[in-house]
This record gives C-alpha cells, structure tokens and sequence, in this order.
C-alpha cells in the first residue's frame, strides 16, 4: 500500500498533482526554502570579510555533517544565495578563489544604508 505525503497548512506545491507518487515523496524530503536561505544569511553574518559560493557550501556541509544533519545541497546554496541578491539581503563585495582556484565573487550582507 502507498502512504501519500504529509501536507501541512504552511506548506507550498513541491510536486505538481499530476507527478506520480515517488516524486511527491522526494519533494517532502527536501529541505525547504527558508532554510537554505537562513544558512546563508546566517554564515555570510558570521564571516563579514565575505565568503565565496564554494566557502558558503563548504561552511554549512561541514557544520551539518558534524551535528548528523543531512546538508542542502552546493547548488541549492547558490540558488539561495542568488534569491537573496535579487531581494536586496545580499550584495558581492570582493573576489576570492574557487576550490579549483579560479576567481570567484564573495558575497556578504547588504549594508543599510539609510
């Protein structure tokens, strides 16, 4: 017998209607929005020198690891990231290296000014 996903009344569509069933309970195990975007906000506040996209995911799979949680991934990060630049949270306010060693935007958060 197939259990149908949890749906809870804060909860937005992760799945269309028409998806099969895998696909909704994939989607109930991915984290959500807010969190990824709270890891971000949260590590870029810690480190106001700035951090590159590869520093912000290294940051937050090495704390996540450590406390056995299961991490977002790099990817879902930088979607983040990008959201958090579009709603005026985030800003690049230098360069720095990719783990491959080429140049990479460091992002931090937006100064208010007044």
């Amino acid at each position: 017998m197939t259990t149908l996903p949890m749906v809870f009344p804060d909860d937005r569509p992760r799945a269309r209607r028409s998806d099969p069933i895998t696909s909704h309970q994939a989607a109930d195990q991915t984290t959500r929005r807010g969190d990824a975007h709270h890891e971000v906000l949260s590590w870029l506040s810690l480190n106001p020198e700035g951090l590159t996209d590869d520093e912000i995911a290294d940051k937050h799979i090495r704390s996540r690891r450590k406390k056995h949680q299961k991490p977002c991934s790099g990817s879902r990060l930088r979607t983040a990231r990008s959201e958090l630049v579009e709603d005026g949270l985030v800003e690049a306010i230098g360069e720095g290296s990719s783990v491959l060693g080429n140049p990479a935007q460091k992002w931090g958060l937006r100064v208010q000014r007044p």
